[in-house]
């Protein structure tokens, strides 16, 4: 392992970001005439070459960060000039942070870097590991906000950390020092659209018409386009009909994730909703979207940027047609 070469990665961008912040704050604290400079994916290997191997003037450190910088290119060439074996010659000054919040597994430099690198990795948080750091967040800012209202806003606003960062900051300052409410939270902030999906889903799958057509108009109003909405329930009922199949197989839901390629969070959080389809109920589901897909795209339906009513009707009915 290479001491001063760092690798941040994982799909947690929120998280990823935040620790990275650590790094630059801790840095200048810890040295404080250090330097510290940024590269992206835009830079010659030439120039963070030469910004970890040359001296600053007054010997100052220096923290080198690279962001989303190494492709199998920049990695040739750092190999064909021992960049990485010249690199732990220069712990005493310099520590290179590499930023990858997606790496292909299968690519030298990644094999490299998860090798070598010291690696921390942020994927995202089970619902549980959620709650607990809203209300950690929460109680950090001088703010009081409950176990149950901590979930609550979880299931409302999804799990998407820049979203719940901004939605906790409104809440503390409407709160005023006093517990944040449900009713606060209702108030203040935005569902986020997959969560409207979720109980659209749940509403359909209980034949629920009028809760349905409900959750159906609320992502209207929210302001995605009815094409958008129907995008999300194609693809939100093909990953139903991958752990439906799994439930029905009595696969457990880690087997589940590995052989459908979902991530354990998703298939954890998704079951409790899949067990109210069965298969065929999914293949109809998913049959009938299909159509209306088709039908699009044949010019049997027609929309434009400024009329989707036509898709908008046809949503309505598959909505009728599955709640009756």
């Amino acid at each position: 392992m290479i001491a001063n070469l760092i690798l941040l990665t994982g799909s947690d961008t929120y998280r990823l970001g935040q620790r990275l912040r650590f790094y630059r704050r801790a840095f200048r604290e810890k040295y404080p005439n250090s330097e510290v400079e940024d590269y992206d994916k835009n830079t010659e290997f030439s120039a963070i070459q030469n910004a970890v191997f040359t001296q600053s003037l007054f010997l100052s450190k220096k923290l080198i960060i690279g962001d989303e910088f190494w492709t199998p290119e920049t990695f040739e060439l750092a190999v064909k000039t021992d960049f990485f074996k010249k690199l732990p010659d220069f712990n005493e000054t310099s520590t290179l942070i590499c930023v990858h919040s997606a790496l292909d597994k299968r690519k030298k430099f990644s094999k490299f870097l998860l090798k070598e690198a010291r690696v921390e990795t942020f994927d995202p948080l089970g619902e549980a590991q959620t709650v607990q750091w809203i209300m950690d967040f929460v109680a950090q800012r001088s703010g009081v906000i409950k176990y149950p209202e901590a979930q609550y806003l979880t299931q409302r606003c999804g799990d998407n950390g820049w979203n719940l960062h901004n939605e906790m900051e409104k809440l503390i300052a409407s709160a005023n020092n006093t517990p944040i409410s449900k009713s606060l939270i209702d108030m203040l902030t935005i569902p986020h659209p997959k969560v409207i999906i979720w109980g659209f889903l749940e509403s359909l799958s209980q034949k629920k018409t009028k809760l349905t057509l409900n959750y159906f108009r609320q992502l209207s109003l929210m302001g995605e386009s009815v094409h958008q909405i129907l995008a999300m329930l194609i693809r939100e009922i093909r990953i139903h009909a991958q752990i439906t199949f799994g439930i029905s197989q009595n696969l457990p839901a880690k087997e589940i994730a590995s052989r459908s390629g979902l991530h354990p969070y998703v298939v954890q959080k998704t079951m409790p909703l899949s067990r109210n389809f069965t298969l065929p109920q999914i293949q109809q589901l998913y049959d009938q979207l299909f159509e209306i897909d088709q039908r699009i795209k044949t010019g049997k339906i027609m929309i434009s940027t400024d009329d989707q009513s036509e898709l908008e009707l046809a949503i309505e009915r598959f909505i009728l047609s599955a709640t009756t």
